[in-house]
């Protein structure tokens, strides 16, 4: 138990300074130049500017050291996407209290009500398959927990901050990498992409063979198999699903089992 509360604080900890990190990635400092040339200002405190740059997807929040009186020289934007970058900005410290405590609350399952539940689940010692099950149900379980707002709440899907662009569980393309875009999240769509990216992945590839044999293997079906479109099915439908629950499952079920067989030799 002791050795459970420490690694709590230490977790906790950690976590602290993973959303003060968020937030300040979330709200970049920008050279002033490029501040008063591309910047829509929403406020200024201790002469530091808060704004943000209207980008080619969507719009992000931005700040800047600003001499005092200086003027803003680029085309400023409209009224109605000033009022919602304004929302978005006074959302982000409710965001990383409520991530944070996510967070928290899925490291307390882990510590504490995981290791409960398995040894209620897999009391018998002498059956490793037994333990591989349990082990790997409890696995799937946290991480369907750590999708949960996403799945259920939508939260997280895009990587911008207030207009639906292409992103890694988007079907504009296949551009399979860590965007470390925070998007409408402050640090969740970060925790969200290194979770999914290798299921999202598998996915798509499952979807690629099943495409495959429907078709036969023409030089032109290969070109078209190497463009295809992501569907939106590789980050919703029931593969993914499958997969996303399965990967889990699998790896810590065989580490149980393997660790059961061992114990018993």
């Amino acid at each position: 138990m002791r050795i459970r509360l420490l690694a709590l604080l230490v977790l906790s900890c950690f976590l602290v300074f993973f959303q003060i990190w968020s937030v300040e990635e979330k709200v970049p400092f920008i050279t002033e130049e490029r501040y008063l040339e591309e910047a829509t200002t929403l406020r200024e405190a201790n002469g530091v500017r808060y704004g943000f740059i209207v980008g080619h997807h969507g719009a992000s929040l931005v700040r800047a050291q600003v001499a005092v009186g200086a003027s803003l020289r680029g085309e400023q934007a409209t009224p109605v996407l000033t009022e919602v970058m304004k929302k978005i900005a006074d959302r982000v410290p409710r965001l990383a209290a409520a991530e944070g405590l996510f967070y928290l609350t899925v490291c307390v399952f882990v510590l504490f009500a995981v290791p409960r539940l398995y040894r209620l689940i897999s009391h018998s010692p002498s059956k490793p398959a037994r333990r591989a099950a349990s082990a790997g149900a409890l696995a799937a379980l946290t991480l369907l927990i750590l999708l949960a707002p996403r799945s259920v709440l939508g939260y997280g899907n895009s990587a911008f901050s207030n207009w639906v662009g292409p992103c890694a569980l988007s079907s504009s393309g296949p551009y399979l990498r860590v965007s470390g875009i925070p998007g409408e999240t402050v640090s969740y769509r970060r925790v969200l992409e290194v979770l999914t990216l290798p299921v999202v992945s598998l996915s798509i590839d499952a979807q690629l063979v099943l495409h495959s044999l429907q078709r036969s293997f023409a030089a032109d079906v290969v070109g078209e198999l190497l463009h295809v479109e992501i569907p939106r099915e590789a980050a919703d439908g029931v593969i993914y699903w499958l997969i996303a629950l399965g990967m889990p499952f699998l790896s810590f079920g065989a580490i149980a089992f393997v660790g059961a067989k061992w114990r018993a030799v």
